[in-house]
């Protein structure tokens, strides 16, 4: 399946993450929320992309899809250690400003 960071349910809020602060995310968001049902290594990666879309990956700790709660940041994938029980927001951003599609998929190990 191919997906695009600008689908219906796409936000433009978020332009910098405290995991890549030095990366302009002015493009638009797509998230995907995961909740761990195991403590396990996930391997999250983009392919097929159309344009230049980075993955990363946000702890909620309280306050919901925070980018200052970022984990890991990836321009095609990024490996997360998952804590049973724990809520993930899975993010697809635009580099400075680009939109496009892409594949997701999720490995856990």
């Amino acid at each position: 399946d191919y997906y695009a960071n600008d689908n219906n349910g796409s936000t433009t809020l978020i332009d910098t993450y405290s995991c890549n602060p030095s990366y302009d995310y002015s493009g638009p968001e797509y998230i995907y929320t995961y909740i761990a049902t195991a403590d396990t290594q996930i391997t999250v990666t983009l392919s097929d992309e159309t344009d230049d879309t980075d993955v990363l990956v946000l702890e909620n700790k309280g306050l919901g899809c925070n980018p200052a709660s970022c984990l890991t940041a990836g321009t095609s994938s990024a490996s997360f250690a998952a804590k049973k029980g724990q809520t993930y927001f899975i993010v697809v951003d635009g580099y400075d400003g680009a939109v496009g599609d892409y594949s997701l998929t999720f490995a856990c190990e």
